[in-house]
């Protein structure tokens, strides 16, 4: 039975030039594209409506595949010929692979290819997708278009914005349940590439001073100054005019949550906080207040620049100053003519990982909850070695843990997927830019962020992986916070940005983190 949402979407866009869908994972949005698309196919007699192919940008990873191979055949009816045809960028200059998407141009139904969004820069696909449009009269979705042309001015939203404006794409729709994951500025790219009349803007500099306050901040590095967004006494970023984006949303778009679709248990969040060793403590106020501290082994670490800063207090926080290249004098330099110091005795060498203390707390405390329940668990870290630092403990622990981050092949992301599924592993251990969107991990009881980003739209994704229509006890949501640290400056950001995203869509937040 499809929901009622669904039927309500497809009565008031199915005759639209363009709509978007700002749907959770699992409410079905992929199937209100898919019986437009065969309604439209249906209108022939009526030109302006009539379509005959559906050009499917998606991400990440292999998403694109699933509307072919899932999607297409349970949901367009059976008396609309269809021909699909998914790109693969490895297969793209074989006979075979050109001969299908030259089926693709000619056929006598309903054309269907899908890309993944990362390929729609290739000169091999824009080749084609040229030739494509100008032979079809086409509907082109954009699935999670944060993830697709979040940024203005990148070569994948340029793409985008230039397929969007040929004369035969006759209808336009994105597709997002995070649309404003990171901040109102986020809607600017994606609303353009439907129709820069919505937003009444032609550039992202009148756009972005439009909806928020802006002053100058200067590089310390170069001397060069840039734009940031001003910020209250709080801290909060400053936006404006929100009421106005509201506004212009409302007519070409619908908003849904999981919990308008069934009965969804709430999400259980807790904060697990602890406290740094006395040598992480020095360490950390060092780094904090001067920029520079000495480890125990007696060598003195800097980091200046604000960002690297905060991802070194993040480190000695988990209870390591990481490998760095630097500069180290070249000893068996033998004088004029050394290739390996360029004759100036000194060459670039990786430091060794430094650990600060002799236990580290922040896995103390992620032992301490696993003591208290063993239920299967997805574990988000920042870095690689808090992933492999509690891969280690999930094996000491007996958990069987699976790993699931960017240094796995597919194959073994696949297989670690599986293993825990099916409850053969305890814990699936892994980063958010890896795991966090996209992916089934329902399996799971309780979500912890042993490390956290600064990413509201990968924070909510990620949070997503554990859900599953017929649950019927809510996750549990834990946060690994050291008191005093930059953790707890990430989780009050995190809530902000919260606030601002549900204001603009004009969502009842409730309890969040």
């Amino acid at each position: 039975m499809p929901y009622e949402w669904q039927g309500a979407a497809f009565d008031r866009f199915r005759d639209a030039r363009l709509f978007a869908l700002f749907a959770e994972p699992r409410t079905g949005k992929t199937k209100v594209i898919i019986d437009i698309a065969g309604y439209r196919w249906g209108t022939r007699s009526s030109p302006n409506l009539f379509v005959d192919a559906l050009l499917i940008v998606a991400m990440p990873g292999r998403v694109h595949r699933n509307w072919v191979t899932k999607e297409i055949p349970v949901h367009l009816p059976d008396d609309v010929p269809r021909l699909c045809v998914v790109w693969e960028a490895g297969r793209a200059s074989t006979k075979a692979f050109q001969a299908s998407l030259e089926a693709l141009l000619n056929f006598k139904g309903v054309s269907v290819l899908t890309v993944n969004g990362e390929r729609v820069i290739t000169p091999t696909f824009r080749k084609f997708v040229a030739r494509f449009l100008k032979s079809r009269r086409v509907f082109v979705a954009a699935d999670e278009h944060t993830l697709i042309m979040k940024t203005p001015g990148i070569k994948r939203t340029k793409v985008m914005h230039a397929i969007g404006r040929h004369p035969n794409v006759v209808v336009k729709a994105i597709m997002d349940g995070t649309p404003v994951g990171e901040g109102p500025l986020d809607l600017y790219a994606p609303l353009m590439f439907l129709d820069w009349r919505i937003l009444g803007f032609t550039s992202f500099l009148a756009f972005k001073h439009h909806f928020a306050e802006w002053e100058q901040d200067t590089n310390w590095q170069t001397g060069k100054q840039y734009e940031v967004i001003k910020r209250s006494e709080s801290g909060d970023p400053i936006y404006k005019n929100l009421d106005e984006l509201q506004r212009k949303l409302a007519p070409i778009s619908v908003r849904v949550l999981r919990r308008d679709c069934w009965d969804v248990p709430e999400k259980v969040y807790q904060i697990v906080s602890f406290q740094l060793t006395p040598e992480q403590r020095r360490i950390y106020d060092e780094l904090r207040e001067e920029f520079e501290a000495e480890l125990p082994t007696g060598r003195r670490v800097s980091a200046r620049h604000v960002l690297t800063r905060y991802l070194r207090l993040q480190q000695v926080s988990s209870n390591y100053w990481p490998s760095e290249r630097v500069g180290v004098v070249h000893e068996p330099c033998e004088g004029e003519g050394c290739v390996g110091c360029e004759d100036l005795g000194v060459v670039i060498a990786q430091t060794e990982m430094r650990r600060i203390s002799n236990h580290n707390p922040r896995l103390d405390a992620l032992a301490a909850s696993t003591q208290v329940d063993r239920a299967p668990m997805l574990i988000w870290c920042r870095f690689h070695q808090d992933i492999d630092d509690v891969m280690s403990l999930g094996r000491d622990l007996g958990m069987k843990p699976v790993q699931y981050d960017g240094r796995c092949t597919a194959e073994q992301k696949d297989r670690s997927e599986a293993m825990f599924q099916s409850g053969e592993a305890g814990w699936v251990v892994g980063s958010q830019g890896a795991g966090g969107r996209g992916l089934s991990f329902s399996k799971a009881d309780v979500i912890s962020y042993y490390s956290n980003e600064f990413s509201l739209l990968r924070r909510l994704q990620s949070e997503e992986r554990a859900e599953l229509k017929g649950k019927v006890v809510g996750t549990g949501i834990r946060d690994f916070v050291a008191e005093d640290t930059v953790d707890e400056t990430m989780v009050d950001a995190l809530r902000t940005k919260k606030r601002i995203v549900d204001y603009v869509m004009n969502e009842q937040g409730g309890r969040w983190l």
